[in-house]
């Protein structure tokens, strides 16, 4: 006897002896138990066996049973079970990318500060456009390499180029891949949208990039002009351009205070010549009294003269004040300005000459007071209260005026 087919169920076992016998093969089983060293899903094995000649017979009733379908079979006659006697086929894996997840695609609201916040142009990549991306993102690398190792603006205005057009481009070319994948026109529209707004944006930049540019060149221009006009006003010289025509500051802040800061130095000494001799005249009328009494019309004439040089006094005082209130809007506009304006008066005011002047002026502004009050006393026939204090003051602006 001869085994046909070893099973672990006593009924398969059963069913293929009657399969057997009914066919007129003599059927002979064994039952085997479980070996402690192979496990076995069942406690027992069953060996089902039959004559030699008889075992090809045998085998064929069996594959029969297993090619023929059950009731609620649905597969094809063709695709028969596996004897028993022979190995079954592994079944092949499934494709591999059929268990992977789906690809994320790309968020539009993602594109625009993906393209703000990265240091290179990075937005038609994310847009799934990879060849016009690393075109992109190859000339901006290079121009930025190109202008932090050379220090040139060329680079830096190459990157700033593809900075701009990826930036322009992604929300559209993101929009058509949407597009393709979801076959709706929304996202097409919205990108559209999108791109429009950020080419406004970059119109907007570009324009205040160049505008600031141009007050950069304009203001280089004034400090150069600024550096002529004082250096012409040292010498004793008008300031004036190579045609002879008066210096014209350009039209940005710190021009205003340039031009506001000549003028002052151009005028600040006139102004002073005109307070020297006006006080100069004065002390020459109020020495020619020699003791004399005045006469009313005399003491009168003293008093608007007195009153004249106090205003010139005063208008001496406050130009600079003036000024600085003039050139307030300029200030506001441009911090720059401001601090030009800063140093220059720290510097002016600090120097020794500027103090002796502001000395003199002071003691010029205390003698047109007292002789405006002399001259109002002598009018009003009262007796004079401060020959004194004017003759001290007098000592004093005579050595102030050493020089001058």
């Amino acid at each position: 006897m001869v085994a046909v087919a070893t099973v672990s169920d006593d009924g398969a076992a059963q069913a293929l002896v009657e399969l057997l016998t009914e066919h007129e093969i003599p059927v002979d089983v064994r039952s085997f138990g479980t070996d402690s060293y192979l496990g076995t899903a069942t406690p027992q094995t069953y060996e089902v066996r039959v004559p030699e000649v008889q075992l090809d017979e045998a085998r064929s009733l069996i594959r029969s049973i297993d090619s023929t379908p059950g009731p609620s079979d649905t597969k094809p006659t063709d695709e028969a079970t596996t004897p028993l006697d022979e190995e079954p086929q592994i079944a092949e894996s499934q494709d591999p990318s059929d268990e992977l997840p789906a690809e994320r695609s790309p968020r539009l609201w993602m594109v625009v500060p993906l393209g703000i916040v990265g240091i290179v142009p990075v937005g038609c990549l994310y847009a799934r456009w990879p060849r016009l991306g690393y075109l992109l993102l190859s000339i901006g690398a290079g121009g930025l390499l190109a202008g932090l190792m050379t220090g040139q603006p060329r680079g830096l205005v190459l990157f700033a180029v593809a900075k701009a057009l990826d930036l322009v481009l992604a929300p559209t070319l993101l929009a058509i891949t949407s597009q393709r994948r979801n076959q709706s026109e929304r996202p097409l529209r919205n990108g559209l949208l999108l791109s429009v707004l950020c080419l406004l944006a970059v119109i907007g930049v570009g324009l205040s990039w160049q505008s600031a540019q141009r007050r950069s060149e304009l203001t280089k221009q004034s400090s150069v002009l600024f550096e002529q006009a004082f250096k012409q006003i040292l010498d004793g010289q008008p300031p004036i351009d190579e045609a002879g025509q008066a210096l014209k500051f350009p039209p940005v802040p710190v021009g205003q205070v340039h031009a506001a800061l000549v003028e002052y130095c151009v005028t600040w000494p006139q102004r002073l010549r005109r307070i020297i001799e006006a006080y100069v005249d004065q002390r020459r009328q109020w020495e020619s009294l020699d003791g004399a009494p005045p006469s009313e019309s005399w003491s009168r004439l003293r008093l608007q003269d007195a009153q004249q040089l106090c205003a010139l006094v005063t208008e001496y005082q406050s130009a600079w004040e003036s000024m600085v209130e003039r050139l307030q809007p300029a200030f506001r506009e441009d911090h720059l300005a401001l601090e030009l304006f800063i140093g220059f008066e720290t510097a002016f005011k600090g120097s020794k000459g500027q103090q002796r002047v502001n000395h003199l002026v002071e003691l010029m502004d205390q003698q047109c007071k007292l002789w405006q009050a002399q001259a109002q006393q002598l009018a009003d026939n009262k007796p004079d209260e401060g020959m004194e204090k004017r003759a001290e003051l007098a000592a004093q602006l005579g050595e102030a005026l050493n020089g001058f």
